[in-house]
């Protein structure tokens, strides 16, 4: 069962903030993160010590024929590369999925910092929620300033200097110069709409729910005029910043509401 999660202040421990929601990252409960990298590490070993076993077959069988055996290594010799080549596959696989978890361990304890800036200021995090298909809703944030959807976009900066993501206009989101693959902004406005009607079903009222862009590792650049701006692009950095900027636009009453809302027994 799902339940809200009231962020805590900005002056307590990192590791005791409220839960980052899980789509941000792979992992973000750091003794999961830890278990599960010692586990990929456990069989990238199991994959190294195997292509070394079929290698040296491999190589002990060309020994015996240049010995003047009988056997002849090119079966041998195929089975190794076969095994081998399967090994470096696997090995791959798993390396960008240990990268992954390293780089989503740095988004947690970056996310947890802002946070705790918004538990500071009466916000409440939902993750996890589940609209009536049982399709996820992704993580959702309640308070003062209204209701807003996370759509978090992974698309590593190149390392140039000065490489800005610019939101040009309602359509238009260029990485780096370059125009955003996938529709990161229609994304976004999606994940709003099946939140408001998500709400609306379960309390009968429209409400407005603002969408949030979050690109971990970009700094944002241009922004477009407050008229054509719906939807709000941020990074790991600037997510509480432009949260807290946003007009107060719910009483305490109402947010108690969308969070009884929000909770599956609500």
């Amino acid at each position: 069962m799902t339940e809200p999660v009231h962020l805590p202040p900005a002056s307590s421990d990192v590791r005791e903030s409220g839960r980052v929601p899980e789509s941000l990252t792979e992992v973000f409960d750091p003794a999961l993160a830890r278990g599960e990298r010692a586990a990929l590490r456990g069989k990238l070993t199991e994959y190294v010590i195997v292509a070394l076993v079929v290698v040296f077959l491999a190589a002990y069988e060309w020994l015996r024929w240049v010995m003047r055996t009988e056997l002849h290594p090119v079966w041998m010799t195929l089975f190794a590369v076969c095994i081998a080549l399967y090994c470096v596959v696997r090995a791959w696989w798993l390396g960008g999925r240990l990268r992954a978890l390293q780089a989503g361990q740095q988004l947690w304890r970056l996310m947890s910092v802002d946070f705790s800036k918004l538990g500071e200021r009466g916000y409440y995090l939902f993750d996890g929620l589940m609209d009536g298909q049982g399709l996820p809703l992704g993580p959702v944030l309640v308070g003062p300033a209204g209701v807003f959807t996370l759509t978090v976009r992974t698309s590593p900066p190149s390392g140039r200097p000065f490489e800005k993501a610019d939101h040009v206009d309602r359509t238009r989101l260029r990485l780096g110069g370059r125009p955003a693959f996938a529709d990161p902004l229609g994304g976004a406005r999606s994940a709003a709409r099946r939140v408001a009607a998500f709400l609306e079903s379960r309390g009968g009222t429209a409400v407005k729910v603002s969408p949030v862009l979050v690109l971990p590792g970009w700094r944002i650049g241009r922004k477009p005029a407050e008229e054509e701006r719906d939807v709000l692009v941020v990074s790991e950095k600037t997510l509480a910043t432009e949260v807290l900027a946003q007009p107060l636009r719910l009483e305490p009453k109402d947010i108690l509401g969308f969070c009884e809302a929000l909770h599956p027994a609500g």
